[in-house]
């Protein structure tokens, strides 16, 4: 955490950061911390110091923490099966008076003594700006607790709360399916102290709201950030909703090269379209989308004139204009089609089916004989520098090399990991591979040499020529296709 331009602070380096809350005007922050120290701190942001700790014993599930807007020396602790309504206050002999947390409430109850049964799974909450509590349980409740913390009222909604944000009329609400509620306060009939006003269902029911977010003067507009990493903009008034960021892939990557004479990358996705982007400006040159192709894999021509596109039986080549992509008459059926690539020289075009290789003449399409690589479905093609054969890798972790007028000689890297991709680093003996611990690992004829934690499942791997950056196409399932870039040689 930095709290000023030159202090950091750290108390729990080991520990999950679950929940943070400010307060711009008295320089507080609170902060819940998980596993595996659980607990709840009071920092200062002046003094970049820790005032009050509160230990937990115990890991909360779903864990919130906020002060309340009115009264900064109140706080509120939510998650699964706890609720806790404190007050930051200090002790000692007005000597050495030090600051600590002390329970008000350990549990909800309600005001009037009243039995009425509710679940207690605070999933979420959120203050209004009358220091009101709105706590969301996984039954679809809304909480209604006032500002001493007993509860007052239910709100009953079709389905989980996800999120919870106030507004000027009420409080918005994201459940499950996904779908937003707003709603508004109707303090004369404390019955039914919640009203909903409207529901903006959202068609992507795969997808849940992480949180949301929105502008206090400008309320038209509600930003959702969603389980699949999108930011989705909602406006209120007029129902529309729109991407905040949407230049990539919506689905995992599948397909990824670099061409060698322009800073520009290819990749293809389960969204089915193909994308051009030029790394060295950040930036997408163009999308592409057709119903009769569906991409499994792309190779980028040398000169950055023509692709390749690989489907489940034919490959087409692609002549790349402008603004679009548009096939040419060379298109060859091939069944079970995996991989592609391109040589250096780009005269020679390697494709995969199965365990077999099959090398044409890209200029007359005429094939060179095929060549059976290894017993299992070959994943991923790099061709020599000298492109006078290729490194693969396939289902059961063999990476083979293979020169065109010999067999192949294989290689285990691993046993039990999967290889996604590899490719072969220019005039060197390393061969960068993509493994399914999330990791990007050097492997030589010695064996496993340097690792790179990613953090996320990579898909293909891909390396420019002057050996600076590699790429990496992400394949997370229901999350969108990112590329990351990394500098090189691993560090």
């Amino acid at each position: 955490f930095f709290f000023n331009d030159t202090a950091t602070t750290e108390i729990y380096t080991r520990s999950i950061v679950g929940s943070v809350r400010c307060v711009q005007e008295t320089g507080s922050i609170l902060v819940l911390y998980g596993a595996p120290e659980f607990a709840l701190i009071y920092w200062r942001w002046d003094s970049s110091a820790c005032e009050a700790t509160l230990h937990l014993n115990v890991n909360v599930g779903y864990p919130k923490c906020s002060f309340s807007p009115v009264d900064p020396g109140i706080c509120v602790l939510t998650g699964q099966k706890t609720y806790k309504f404190m007050k930051i206050e200090s002790r000692g002999d007005g000597k050495s008076d030090t600051l600590a947390f002390t329970e008000i409430h350990n549990a909800l109850q309600w005001k009037d003594k009243e039995i009425c049964p509710h679940s207690n799974e605070y999933l979420t909450h959120c203050w209004t700006n009358d220091a009101t509590l709105i706590i969301g349980t996984d039954q679809g409740e809304l909480l209604v607790v006032d500002s001493l913390g007993f509860l007052v009222a239910v709100k009953k909604l079709p389905s989980r709360i996800e999120s919870l944000v106030p507004f000027s009329q009420g409080i918005i609400a994201g459940c499950k399916g996904p779908i937003v509620y707003t709603l508004e306060f109707n303090k004369d009939n404390m019955a039914e102290p919640l009203k909903t006003l409207q529901s903006y269902p959202f068609r992507n029911q795969e997808n849940s709201i992480v949180c949301m977010g929105i502008k206090p003067n400008i309320e038209g507009t509600l930003l959702c950030i969603m389980s699949n990493k999108q930011i989705i903009k909602l406006g209120l008034a007029t129902k529309k909703k729109e991407k905040l960021i949407s230049g990539f892939h919506s689905k995992g990557i599948t397909g990824l090269d670099v061409c060698v004479r322009k800073p520009l990358i290819v990749t293809c996705s389960e969204d089915k379209t193909i994308r051009i982007w030029n790394y060295l400006e950040k930036r997408q040159e163009l999308k592409f989308r057709s119903a009769e192709i569906e991409p499994l894999s792309v190779a980028f021509h040398p000169s950055g004139l023509q692709i390749v596109v690989g489907c489940t039986d034919k490959f087409y080549v692609m002549n790349v204009f402008l603004r679009t992509l548009k096939a040419s008459q060379d298109t060859i059926s091939i069944k079970q089609f995996k991989e592609v690539s391109f040589s250096h020289g780009g005269h020679m075009l390697a494709v995969s089916h199965t365990n077999t290789l099959q090398v044409y003449n890209f200029y007359t399409m005429e094939m060179i004989p095929s060549l059976t690589i290894t017993p299992a479905k070959i994943q991923a093609i790099e061709w020599y520098d000298d492109d006078s054969g290729f490194v693969t890798s396939d289902q059961v972790n063999y990476v083979s090399l293979c020169q065109l007028d010999s067999q192949p000689v294989n290689m285990v890297i691993s046993n039990k990991l999967t290889v996604s991709s590899v490719l072969k680093v220019p005039d060197s003996p390393i061969v960068l591979a993509a493994y399914s611990d999330q990791t990007i690992k050097e492997v030589t004829k010695d064996g496993v040499t340097k690792k790179l934690d990613l953090g996320c499942n990579p898909s293909q791997v891909a390396i420019t020529r002057n050996q600076k950056l590699f790429f990496v196409g992400v394949g997370e399932a229901k999350m969108p296709g990112t590329v990351k870039y990394y500098k090189f040689p691993l560090t």
